[in-house]
């Protein structure tokens, strides 16, 4: 009798204490790391640790576009650059979308339900971006990145890069001699605008300007000398984006961005792309005391005085 009861005892033992089995793969799980990186940039090197000040980590299923899972990322998860959870074993594909520095007084993001209907949209006031002097704050850097991938079956760890972009740009607008010996704000008669529909982005971040309406950035303005420096952050450089400066209701100029660009980069023997707009994002239009576009910063200012047309 208790070699009877030794014996069913140790069977008893050696049965699996949870439900991940042969028989039974409803507890079984798949693990998932995900580096995150920024070297989307003029460095060509990774930069996340020294932009990204914190995120949120979404999970979509891969057939249906829905929502498995989401959640803020951890101190930890940002300072290390890794995210790790578990998806079912069953073979199955899915999207990890990570957002990053979209801070709620400048962003919001809608429709986290479904990877379709998910949107990042820019926060404005009839259209105005930005708050006046003597309020005036920059924009968060907001950036994004997605990965998808596929599960086996069989439990093989995933592995994977997010690699992010940034949708924030500086934009410099300097107007030569364009200052008396008056102080203030904007201490000129002239009223610098960057506009353009650049304000919503999908779960790829990709820009959707027909679905954002016309925005109006509020820059911030310096002086140093007889020189009026306005200073814009702005979102991705859509092909609508125009620089317009006015002397009261006059308009003295009116451009095309991404036109200006193209053309500075031509004259070096150069080409705009997409990749080049998304990888830099810091650039330059100085004008001279007769409001004539002298150069254009790109990498580097580029000198536009011979070119003609711009």
């Amino acid at each position: 009798m208790n070699r009877l009861f030794i014996l069913f005892t140790l069977c008893v033992a050696v049965l699996p204490s949870g439900g991940c089995t042969k028989e039974d793969l409803s507890d079984c799980r798949t693990d998932v790391t995900l580096r995150l990186t920024y070297t989307q940039n003029p460095q060509d090197r990774d930069l996340w640790s020294e932009t990204a000040e914190f995120g949120e980590f979404f999970l979509y299923d891969g057939s249906t576009g829905e929502l498995v899972q989401s959640r803020p990322l951890g101190s930890e998860e940002v300072l290390n650059q890794t995210v790790r959870f578990e998806v079912p074993q069953a073979a199955g594909s899915y999207t990890a979308v990570v957002w990053a520095n979209h801070r709620q007084e400048d962003y919001t993001l809608e429709g986290t339900e479904t990877l379709g209907g998910m949107r990042l949209k820019v926060r404005h006031e009839n259209g105005q971006v930005g708050r006046p002097y003597p309020n005036w704050q920059e924009l968060g850097y907001a950036m994004s990145g997605t990965y998808p991938f596929t599960t086996d079956g069989r439990r093989t760890p995933v592995e994977g890069t997010v690699s992010h972009r940034k949708n924030t740009n500086v934009v410099q607008v300097i107007l030569q001699g364009a200052v008396s010996g008056t102080r203030g704000a904007n201490p000129t008669g002239y009223t610098i605008q960057l506009t353009g529909k650049n304000g919503v982005y999908n779960s790829q971040n990709e820009p959707l300007p027909q679905e954002s309406p016309t925005l109006n950035y509020i820059p911030d303005h310096s002086v140093s000398g007889s020189d009026l420096t306005a200073v814009f952050h702005t979102l991705h450089l859509t092909d609508d984006m125009r620089l317009t400066i006015w002397s009261g209701t006059s308009k003295l100029y009116d451009e095309n961005v991404r036109d200006l660009i193209r053309k500075a980069l031509e004259s070096e023997g150069g080409s705009l792309s997409e990749d080049l707009l998304w990888r830099n994002d810091e650039w330059g239009f100085k004008f001279d005391a007769n409001l004539m576009l002298t150069e254009v910063k790109v990498l580097d200012w580029i000198s536009v005085e011979d070119i003609g047309g711009i």
